[in-house]
């Protein structure tokens, strides 16, 4: 080899088709880059793992530009991140839509996210206490200790017959099931 108009580029391509597999530009775009981004994950370190390993495709068929990795990220993204931003008002939404610099529109994008998993949190965090509480409650109410009778000084068995939650159950109090808990989180998430 002449070492004179050998250059790195041309390192480069000789590592490339010597030492690594021959479809491994493929392999790392399929597995990586087309990888949609997780409902628990955050939208930033999702994208900057994507551009961590489109950098490394730089110089291969599948290398994306800034457009196309603008729409790579936006078809990859959770459905609940997708969805909060279609919720967001028109003039917003289309702000958003219409960024042209990735970067820029990475920054909006990742504003949202935060938001969205903050209220997420919050709002799984209410759910989660209010389940304890009423599991709480029922237990208390469930649980049938030992009866002392005070006039006699003795104990007493509980009776052996069937208590069920809705026996012991306010009429006029609502007490929500675990159902409902569910149902009420997937309302106000869905929502937003």
């Amino acid at each position: 080899m002449n070492k004179e108009g050998y250059g790195f580029a041309n390192f480069m391509k000789d590592l490339r088709e010597n030492f690594l597999e021959s479809r491994w530009a493929r392999k790392i775009y399929r597995a990586q880059i087309k990888r949609p981004m997780a409902t628990n994950e955050r939208f930033i370190e999702y994208t900057n793992q994507i551009i961590y390993y489109n950098i490394i495709l730089k110089a291969t068929d599948h290398h994306s530009n800034d457009a196309k990795l603008h729409e790579t990220l936006t078809h990859q993204m959770s459905e609940g991140l997708s969805n909060k931003i279609e919720m967001l008002p028109a003039n917003e939404r289309n702000r958003i839509c219409e960024i042209e610099n990735i970067n820029i529109w990475m920054r909006e994008v990742e504003t949202i996210d935060r938001t969205w998993k903050a209220e997420v949190k919050t709002t799984t965090e209410m759910m989660t206490e209010l389940l304890n509480k009423r599991n709480r409650e029922e237990n208390r109410s469930n649980t049938r200790n030992v009866e002392y009778q005070r006039t006699t000084n003795e104990y007493q068995r509980p009776k052996a017959e069937h208590y069920s939650r809705e026996d012991n159950r306010d009429e006029n109090r609502y007490h929500p099931s675990a159902l409902d808990a569910i149902f009420l989180y997937h309302i106000m998430v869905t929502a937003q």
